[in-house]
């Protein structure tokens, strides 16, 4: 019902370059972050405090035509406390709280190598760079590569590989959900892509990823289910903080492109994807609760004179799933033995503008008008678990509508 966020950064940089080759980038920073959150009692759902000094320095020695070698390393010094509450049915509303408080110095190096090849038609990246935590005794090492080529004249090949690593945040490290060790999170990730220039102004290009992910953290115990003997699992509001998870990403996305200043510029891409999780701790596997299988987005702008811009946007995409374990009946909801079967309603939206330039020697004012929503489409998506009973095992989930139809102008000063 309420809340408040305040967020202050200062940062201070300096670039030097003693010689032509070489080119040195330092920088220090500091973050504070202050939020808080209350619900209709005045019951404080979330209460934090965050703070950060951070070093970093980047140098860069081309030490030959079309070669550079590019080295670096980052410190940081981090703090977070506070505390966060969640109202959890088990299968009456339980509160329950979360209390952090941590420290934590973070330091990582790193050294990647670019050649130049075929004539400066193909390109090799290399690198590799290693962090570590205090707090935690496992360091992450992150080697990666990529190459790129140009076949011909309008058609290039680009290949990527890397194994990455987070470190998890100290609210988490520190939670009192977490009784055990816990790991930092893991992915290896691939990516191809192709690219062919139709002409001046068009290009379409295609590309394949693919993310192996391992260590991801979850609560397993905190969503009521059904076991596979077709009894009510409770939900454990003080559920553990476990590295429980892995799974893994796939897809392919295409995209369309032509630019021009004053004809038709736009894009068009579709894209397709698999994200899939299973659960240790629960032997289950499941569509990631972020998983969105299609997705079509369409984007146009004319100038339809020289000051006046006509532009719209057009969004499709699959549903994602509802997190949880839930079935439908024919009045209802049930729990369910697996997780995120369910999904919400396809997700649809366009959007219009119109822009009106004034320009002068000096200053530029830009008036505007723009509909969002503009067939007024129903979208709905998955709010929050609702209470259940033990022996029917009927829940009832909570739904909320995104925006209708949404109406706007404004103007807009450049000088």
């Amino acid at each position: 019902m309420k809340s408040g966020f305040r967020f202050t950064h200062l940062n201070l940089g300096s670039r030097y370059t003693p010689s032509p080759h070489w080119l040195v980038t330092n920088h220090v920073a500091w973050s504070g972050e202050t939020g808080s959150s209350f619900n209709r009692e005045n019951v404080a759902l979330l209460d934090q405090n965050y703070g950060e000094w951070t070093w970093r320095g980047d140098f860069s020695f081309a030490w030959r035509q079309n070669r550079t070698l590019e080295f670096g390393g980052q410190f940081r010094q981090l703090h977070q406390s506070g505390l966060a509450r969640q109202f959890v049915y088990s299968p009456q509303l339980t509160p329950a709280l979360d209390v952090f408080r941590g420290t934590a110095n973070q330091g990582g190096g790193y050294v990647q190598q670019s050649i130049g090849f075929g004539a400066t038609r193909g390109r090799v990246v290399t690198g590799i760079r290693s962090d570590a935590q205090s707090g935690t005794s496992t360091a992450i090492t992150s080697p990666y590569g990529s190459v790129s080529y140009e076949l011909s004249r309008r058609t290039s090949l680009q290949a990527d590989w890397g194994e990455y690593g987070q470190f998890l945040e100290l609210s988490q490290l520190s939670s009192v959900f977490a009784r055990g060790r816990l790991l930092p999170e893991r992915a290896i990730h691939s990516d191809v892509s192709i690219e062919q220039r139709l002409n001046e102004r068009t290009r379409v290009r295609m590309e394949f990823h693919d993310r192996q992910d391992r260590d991801l953290l979850a609560r397993p115990g905190l969503d009521p289910r059904l076991s596979p003997a077709g009894v009510v699992v409770d939900a454990d509001p003080n559920a553990e903080l476990l590295n429980s998870e892995r799974g893994y990403s796939r897809g392919l996305e295409v995209f369309v492109q032509r630019r021009t200043e004053n004809g038709l510029t736009g894009w068009v891409s579709y894209a397709y994807g698999r994200t899939i999780v299973s659960d240790g701790t629960l032997r289950v596997k499941f569509p990631s609760d972020y998983d969105q299988q299609h997705t079509f987005n369409a984007y146009a702008s004319r100038r339809v004179r020289p000051t006046v811009n006509l532009s719209g946007r057009f969004v499709f995409g699959s549903g994602m799933p509802l997190p949880g374990f839930y079935r439908r009946t024919t009045d209802g909801y049930e729990l369910a033995s697996n997780r995120n079967g369910l999904r919400a309603p396809i997700y649809e939206r366009l959007d219009l503008r119109l822009n009106k330039a004034y320009v002068r020697q000096r200053f530029k004012t830009t008036l505007f008008g723009e509909i969002v929503n503009v067939t007024n489409h129903k979208n709905r998506d998955f709010d929050s678990p609702g209470p259940y009973d033990s022996r029917s095992a009927h829940t009832s989930p909570k739904f909320f509508s995104m925006f209708p139809i949404l109406p706007s102008v404004g103007l807009l000063f450049e000088f």
